[in-house]
């Protein structure tokens, strides 16, 4: 099958968290036309029932295929936990998600470290990662670790008020702060080093999570390392766009209006349309 080099890039979450990953797929490949899903009507994902979720990325990874996107980015880290392979297997395109990229960014620093200093546990340091309940219950950050680097120890919190709070455009404050103090505080006596923002939405928070956590926690946002993962296929497939003709819709399962304004507080610009689309 040919695949148009100019197609769009899929992306979907359970609502705008996911522009996270969209923000740096616009900065590290600006030329790529994009399809933006972000699925407001059963946003949040995190207390969902598993199965519930797998059914609705494969709808949308199906939705989005049918749309001509020549690869799929799984902007949601729920959603990559639990049914990244289901999607991988479904479609016919490259699908991508958010925790195989962080993982293996995780273990190549702490093997740096490792190299500079003598620290805990054979030589790295813990690592936290927060989450959404239905990520930390999946085991997924667990598995990916264990593969990857079997020695490594990693601390997971949920912190299921965190996605609402994004939701609502409330990212800092009182009441960001008093849930930044509940999760992390575990973790910050854990002696953590690293913090993986196991989540889409959580970027959104990084500046708070910063304060509490101090500057020697190095925070990682999965967003980078998921765009530059899928620019490095589409190069090796020789199928990044050339610009000629970029488009990029934005869709929303839920209230256009609604996404709209919420979108336009997180993008470094406004968004002139959205479509409603009920799968």
């Amino acid at each position: 099958m040919t695949v148009d080099k100019n197609a769009p890039i899929g992306v979907f979450d359970s609502g705008v968290g996911g522009l996270t990953v969209l923000r740096e797929l616009e900065k590290a490949m600006p030329a790529e036309s994009f399809i933006y899903f972000g699925d407001t009507a059963h946003v949040p994902y995190g207390a969902r029932n598993p199965e519930e979720i797998k059914k609705l990325a494969i709808r949308i990874g199906r939705y989005l295929e049918k749309q001509g996107c020549k690869m799929i980015l799984i902007a949601c880290n729920t959603s990559t936990a639990l049914a990244h392979d289901l999607l991988s297997q479904a479609l016919s395109i490259p699908v991508i998600g958010v925790i195989e990229p962080v993982v293996d960014k995780v273990c190549a620093q702490s093997l740096h470290l490792a190299e500079k200093e003598a620290l805990m546990n054979d030589g790295m340091s813990p690592v936290g990662v927060i989450a959404t309940q239905a990520t930390v219950n999946s085991s997924a950050y667990q598995r990916m670790f264990k593969k990857k680097s079997p020695n490594q120890t990693i601390h997971l919190v949920a912190c299921p008020t965190f996605v609402p709070l994004v939701e609502a455009g409330i990212t800092d404050g009182s009441r960001v702060e008093t849930a930044v103090d509940a999760y992390l505080t575990p973790l910050k006596e854990k002696g953590i080093r690293t913090l993986i923002l196991g989540c889409t939405h959580y970027p959104f928070l990084s500046y708070p999570i910063q304060r509490f956590l101090g500057d020697d926690v190095d925070i990682l946002d999965p967003a980078i390392e998921t765009v530059q993962r899928g620019k490095i296929i589409l190069a090796k497939q020789g199928l990044l766009a050339n610009g000629q003709k970029v488009i990029r819709r934005f869709i929303s399962s839920g209230n256009a209006d609604d996404f709209q304004k919420g979108a336009c507080l997180f993008l470094d610009h406004p968004i002139e349309q959205v479509e409603q689309v009920v799968l």
